[in-house]
């Protein structure tokens, strides 16, 4: 029983690793995409004045 729930723990302990790494991911895929958009308008407002 015991090996059991130690087996289980450490499939839960990979997964909330894994699951952190998703985040961190998204979270990073998040972040260039803000700044693409602004870049991105910061560029059409120049053009724009220009």
């Amino acid at each position: 029983m015991k090996l059991k729930f130690k087996d289980m723990f450490g499939k839960t302990q990979d997964n909330t690793i894994r699951l952190k790494r998703k985040i961190f991911w998204f979270f990073v895929i998040e972040v260039l995409l803000v700044i693409a958009l602004l870049g991105f308008t910061f560029f059409l407002i120049t053009v724009v004045l220009n």
